[in-house]
C-alpha cells in the first residue's frame, strides 16, 4: 500500500474494483497520470480512457475536486482526508469524526479527499506552486456558488470538512489563496495549536476557529497566546458533566472579545437538546441553530463563516436563503411520497414545541 495513505483507511483503500485494483492504486494511477494537474472534467474523462478505468473505477473517482453543498453546511468545499492530515486529532474526536462517518455512507466524498490529497503533496515543497493550483478549485468552487445564483463578493468556502492544516507550507499556500480572494469567505477548524501560529498573520477573510473537546480543552484554554490567535472557539459538548467547561470556553471567548459556538456530540443530539434548555439555558444562545433543530444551514447563518464586520443579514432575497427554501420544499415533497407510498397507521398528534426564550433567533422565517 502507498505510505501516503494511513493504516487507519486500509478498509477504505482495499475496495476492490472492477479492475481487481484497490482505490488506493487507481488514486495513485490517477495523480501520477496529471489527471488534476489542470482540473478538468474533460481532461479527467481522457485520463480515465487512457488507464482502462472503466465500471465502478471510473464511476466512483471525482471529475473536480471541489465537494458540493452538503446538507448542514450548504456551501462549497475543499477538502483532506480525515485523521490522515489530522495531526492535531484528539482522542475524543478520533472516536466521533463526522467525516469518516460521512465518507462510508458516501465513497466518492473520501475519495475526493484523497485525491485532494495526493495533489496537495506534489506541490508540498513549493507553497506558491501549491496556492495556484488550489487557486483553481477556489474559482471552480465559486462557479458552482454562481450557478446557485451566489454572487461572487457572497461566495463562502469551507476548508476541510475532513482533515485539518497539516502543515506549514500548506498553511502559508491557504494564506496565499486567501489573499488573491479578498472578496471571499474562507474557514477552517483546528485541532492543531501549530495550525494557529503558522495562520497568525492570515489576512482577515480566513476565518480560523479553534476546535475544542474534552480531551484538549483545558490545555487549550490555559494557553492564552493561543486563543487570542483565533477568531472564534467552538466546543463539543458530550454530556451534563461537561457543562462547566462548556461555560468556561463561553467566558474565555467573552474575555477576548471573540465569538464562541457550542455544538452537541451527534450520536446524543436529541437529548443534549433537552439537556440545554433545562439545566444550561445560559449556553443556548451559544449553541449552534442548526444542531437545536433550527431550520438553518452554515450559509445561512454565517456565524462561523463569515467575520462579524462582514456579515450580512439573511433576507428573503438571500440566494442562501433561497437555496435552503428550495431543500426544505424537496423535503416535504420526498415526505408526502413517501407517506403516500406507505400504510395508513393511526399517529399520534405533533406539536411544536414553544419557543424557548433565550434561545438564538433565525432572522428570516422561512414558509414551506
Amino acid at each position: 500500500m502507498a505510505e501516503d495513505f494511513p493504516s487507519s483507511h486500509e478498509e477504505i483503500l482495499k475496495w476492490q474494483l472492477s479492475g481487481g485494483r484497490t482505490v488506493g492504486e487507481v488514486a495513485q494511477l490517477l495523480s501520477a497520470e496529471g489527471a488534476y494537474d489542470e482540473p478538468d472534467e474533460r481532461r479527467v474523462r481522457r485520463i480515465k480512457v487512457k488507464l482502462n478505468l472503466k465500471g465502478r473505477e471510473a464511476s466512483l473517482f471525482p471529475n473536480e475536486l471541489v465537494s458540493t453543498a452538503n446538507e448542514k453546511t450548504g456551501l462549497a468545499s475543499i477538502d483532506l482526508p480525515p485523521l490522515a492530515t489530522c495531526p492535531g486529532a484528539t482522542s475524543f474526536c478520533r472516536e466521533r469524526c463526522y467525516d469518516i462517518d460521512l465518507g462510508r455512507r458516501r465513497p466518492q466524498h473520501f475519495l475526493r479527499e484523497y485525491q485532494t490529497y495526493l495533489e496537495v503533496k506534489k506541490r508540498l515543497d513549493n507553497p506558491k506552486e501549491l496556492a495556484d493550483w488550489l487557486s483553481k478549485l477556489v474559482e471552480q468552487g465559486i462557479k458552482e456558488e454562481e450557478k446557485l445564483g451566489i454572487p461572487r463578493d457572497k461566495a463562502i468556502i469551507r476548508l476541510h470538512v475532513g482533515g485539518d492544516v497539516f502543515h506549514e507550507n500548506y498553511a502559508e499556500a491557504l494564506k496565499e489563496v486567501a489573499r488573491r480572494f479578498p472578496e471571499v469567505h474562507f474557514y477552517l477548524y483546528t485541532h492543531y495549536d501549530k495550525a494557529v501560529e503558522w495562520l497568525r498573520d492570515r489576512p482577515r477573510n480566513l476565518r480560523v476557529n479553534l476546535s475544542l473537546d474534552p480531551a484538549n480543552a483545558k490545555e487549550f484554554l490555559s494557553r492564552p497566546e493561543l486563543l487570542d490567535a483565533v477568531d472564534e472557539l467552538t466546543y463539543i459538548l458530550p454530556d451534563e458533566a461537561h457543562l462547566d467547561e462548556a461555560r468556561r470556553v463561553v467566558e474565555e471567548a467573552k474575555k477576548r472579545g471573540k465569538e464562541a459556538v457550542i455544538f452537541l456530540e451527534k450520536s446524543r443530539r436529541s437529548s443534549l437538546q433537552r439537556l440545554v434548555r433545562e439545566k444550561a439555558r445560559d449556553l443556548l444562545p451559544h449553541v449552534c441553530p442548526e444542531e437545536l433543530g433550527a431550520e438553518t444551514t452554515c450559509s445561512v447563518c454565517r456565524r462561523c463563516a463569515v467575520q462579524p464586520e462582514k456579515r450580512w443579514r439573511a433576507t428573503a432575497e438571500d440566494p442562501y436563503v433561497k437555496l435552503l427554501r428550495q431543500k426544505l420544499l424537496k423535503e416535504k415533497e420526498e415526505e408526502k411520497s413517501k407517506a403516500a407510498a406507505a400504510p395508513i397507521v393511526q399517529m399520534a398528534p405533533i406539536i411544536a414545541a414553544p419557543e424557548e426564550e433565550g434561545e438564538r433567533k433565525v432572522r428570516v422565517k422561512i414558509k414551506v
